[in-house]
């Protein structure tokens, strides 16, 4: 479960637990009401998904702004800060999803995922960082894992399958990369009902042989 937190710019705080569609808008009858004439009666909706929770715009008049991008869909990192309405007066909030911490302990060995020769990983570069993320292998019991395997220069880290993982320079995310072309919170990698995707959350780009990507299926 992923909890959503959202916080107006007049401080007003909304904190959601249950994993539902929750509707943005204003008017009254929505879980979110934003008391301005450029956001539209029914102006968006935060899907809960496996990797945590997306931001769908569903056809505003006055459009959903991230980083100062016209958006219809997104998927939330961390914390994302958005615009509703005008871009130039319309509503600011900050979006914070309490996504759980992936377990610093090794699996079990009847768990643990041995990955194969033919196995090959996805690599992701964000600027000159390279990453490589494998998922799924054998287990020792020769039974398929759901398991996440991301190996870095530092060395390599494991991750349950229930258990999104966030990347970025932010020293309190998962996988920790320390430079300045990596954003705070740069990707999450969640698993979904048909496997395991790779998201980016950022300004600078996460790259697969030389292609800008922004989401990518982990095979």
């Amino acid at each position: 479960m992923y909890r959503l937190e959202f916080r107006s710019a007049n401080g007003e705080t909304t904190s959601f637990d249950e994993q539902r569609v929750l509707r943005i808008g204003r008017s009254r009858d929505n879980d979110i009401v934003l008391d301005n004439p450029s956001v539209s009666r029914r102006h968006g909706e935060l899907r809960p998904t496996a990797a945590g929770w997306d931001l769908e715009d569903i056809g505003s008049a006055g459009g959903t702004w991230v980083n100062n991008q016209r958006v219809s869909h997104v998927s939330l990192g961390a914390t994302t800060t958005v615009r509703f309405g005008s871009e130039s007066d319309g509503v600011e909030a900050t979006i914070t999803v309490a996504l759980p911490h992936a377990s610093a302990e090794e699996p079990p060995d009847d768990v643990r995922t041995d990955l194969l020769p033919d196995h090959e990983p996805t690599v992701v570069l964000s600027d000159q960082q390279q990453t490589y993320i494998h998922a799924g292998g054998q287990s020792k019991a020769d039974r398929p894992v759901d398991g996440l395997l991301i190996r870095t220069r530092d060395g390599d880290k494991r991750f349950d399958a229930d258990k999104p993982v966030r990347i970025g320079r932010d020293a309190r995310s998962d996988v920790v990369v320390d430079d300045a072309a990596v954003s705070r919170q740069h990707a999450n990698v969640g698993r979904r009902t048909d496997g395991w995707w790779f998201v980016d959350h950022s300004n600078s780009g996460s790259f697969i042989d030389g292609e800008r990507i922004k989401e990518k299926k982990v095979t």
